[in-house]
This record gives structure tokens, C-alpha cells and sequence, in this order.
């Protein structure tokens, strides 16, 4: 497997001890932003950390076959770029990550797709973020508010049979 990378720290994720290593990773990441930190408010995680984050752990936990994808709908656009994606169907407020998995994988034995939206500890959902989790929710679907990677792990740990890594 090829070293993970991040702000200049490499870390090489063996086989026998994997999530050690991405543990370890997540924590080097952010190590340059909170030595440049005057106070613990100004260190907290952006949105985007975060979902850094919980896309390497993905990529390490989800099984072969399992596609995850983020709709990049956020930002500041000209009025005529939001109106055309608004016709080629952009629902704003979409959860920052779909994952798609297959019936194997799955502890229901259905193939399934679990939407999740990431805040930071201090984040909230907006009007757009809250009426796209009722119509989910209401679809039936799998949604969840993650704050942090063992938020993802725990809400997926039930309903995929992640990846196991020996100790």
C-alpha cells in the first residue's frame, strides 16, 4: 500500500497495525496548524480537515467495491452558475458524503447508500442541510451528523462490514 500523505508527514500504513497508523496520521496532519495557535479556540478543525480525515479513513475501511462521493454544492457562485446547476438538478443542502454499498458488504444484505453530513464541534446545519435530512430520513435512508471519524466509524460499524485490520 502506498505511504498516506498529508502536510508533509508520511506515514506507511502496514497491514498489522493500519488504523494505529491513520490514527497517528490524523494527528500529524493537523500538527502545523495548532503550533501556529495562539489559543485553543483559534485551533479547532475546519469542515474541510474533517472531511479530509473521514475520506482516508474510507479509503482504508470501506471494502472493495464500496464507492463514496462528495458533491462539491458549497461556496460562492455567480447567480447564472447557480441557476444552471439548479436545472441540472443540484439540491443544495446535500449531505457532504454518499456511500454506496454493495449487498455483501452490507449487515442487512441489501445494497445500501449512507448519507452523511460533517460539522465541525461547534458547526450547524443550515435550513437547506436540515430539509435535505428530513427528505432522506423520510426516503427511508441511512443519515447521520458526524462531528469526528469515530462518529463516521460508529454510525457505519453497524450497517457495513468495514475492513478489519489485525492488531
Amino acid at each position: 500500500m502506498p505511504p498516506l500523505q498529508g502536510v508533509g508527514v508520511y506515514v506507511m500504513a502496514t497491514k498489522k497495525s493500519l488504523y494505529h497508523h491513520l490514527n497517528i496520521w490524523i494527528v500529524l496532519c493537523c500538527k502545523p496548524m495548532v503550533q501556529s495557535c495562539q489559543t485553543t479556540s483559534m485551533c479547532a478543525m475546519t469542515e474541510d480537515q474533517l472531511q479530509y480525515q473521514v475520506v482516508t479513513y474510507l479509503d482504508v475501511s470501506l471494502p472493495n467495491n464500496c464507492v463514496y462521493h462528495h458533491s462539491p454544492n458549497e461556496g460562492k457562485r455567480h447567480i447564472n452558475y447557480i441557476n444552471r446547476l439548479k436545472k441540472l438538478g443540484t439540491k443544495y443542502g446535500w449531505p457532504d458524503l454518499e456511500i454506496c454499498v454493495p449487498k455483501e458488504h452490507t449487515t442487512s444484505g441489501n445494497a445500501q447508500t449512507f448519507y452523511i453530513e460533517l460539522k465541525t464541534k461547534r458547526g450547524s446545519m443550515n435550513a437547506n442541510q436540515k430539509l435535505r435530512r428530513d427528505e432522506l430520513l423520510n426516503a427511508g435512508q441511512h443519515w447521520a451528523l458526524c462531528r469526528s471519524v469515530d462518529d463516521v466509524e460508529a454510525f457505519l460499524k453497524p450497517l457495513i462490514k468495514l475492513r478489519v485490520v489485525d492488531e
